[in-house]
């Protein structure tokens, strides 16, 4: 009578363990590749959602772009609103103010709330009180709106460590000097490269890409007489960071 061997030998089965190892090491990077990559998506869907709202709130207010909180906002502190609340009565969720990519962001309406908001207005929409009144941007005079950032990824954290949930400011915190504004990551007014080394960005006319960090970073030093700002909009990309206030520098 003939024997049939039953099972696999111990060199098979570290043969077949090695081959499956080997898939796995290959197969599971491209799995959390493709999870980030629909994350990232959803991110832009969502700051294309809020710049649709935003776009509705101007039409509303003559053309008038929301400030980044309310006009009233002196003496508020805290409770002062901001865009966030301003333009909700537009969206029909929370969720689109949440990119996926952002552990740890939350929805906030007020002065207080806003270090943990994960995409970000460009403050240059309208932030300061100028005497007596408010600055903001206005729709008519913005010269190039498919190139004005509106809407971007941004770094959520806490207030006390100086997050800000907005995006961009007129003084680089990390040298203490003003000169290259755009900043990436980390606190105060930043730009976040969480999906994968870039950063989604939505424009004044509602579209928007993701682009390589390097291509948003200014590539040139302040000339004699330039503003902060107008080193920011001297970018790669020739992205506009500057939405109504212009640059005498800036080329355009």
């Amino acid at each position: 009578m003939k024997r049939y061997r039953i099972g696999f030998t111990l060199l098979e089965l570290l043969v077949v363990i090695a081959i499956l190892a080997i898939l796995a090491s290959i197969l599971f990077p491209a799995f959390a590749q493709g999870r980030e990559a629909a994350k990232k998506g959803v991110c832009l869907q969502y700051q294309r959602q809020l710049s649709m709202g935003l776009l509705m709130y101007t039409d509303e207010y003559e053309g008038v772009f929301p400030g980044y909180v309310q006009d009233t906002w002196i003496g508020q502190g805290d409770s002062t609103p901001i865009w966030v609340g301003m333009v909700q009565p537009y969206m029909k969720s929370r969720e689109v103010h949440l990119c996926p990519s952002a552990p740890g962001s939350m929805f906030g309406t007020t002065w207080g709330t806003r270090s943990r908001l994960s995409i970000g207005l460009n403050i240059n929409y309208g932030l300061w009180i100028y005497g007596g009144r408010p600055l903001r941007a206005v729709a008519s005079d913005m010269e190039h709106p498919s190139r004005t950032v509106l809407l971007g990824d941004g770094t959520p954290g806490d207030l006390g460590a100086g997050y800000r949930g907005y995006l961009t400011s007129a003084w680089n915190h990390s040298v203490g000097a003003c000169g290259q504004p755009v900043e990436l990551d980390g606190p105060m007014a930043t730009v976040s490269t969480r999906h994968r080394g870039g950063t989604n960005l939505t424009f004044a006319d509602g579209h928007g890409r993701w682009y390589p960090a390097r291509r948003i970073l200014p590539d040139r030093d302040p000339r004699p007489g330039d503003w902060c700002m107008c080193v920011a909009d001297a970018n790669p990309a020739r992205v506009k960071w500057l939405a109504t206030w212009r640059c005498s520098t800036d080329g355009d």
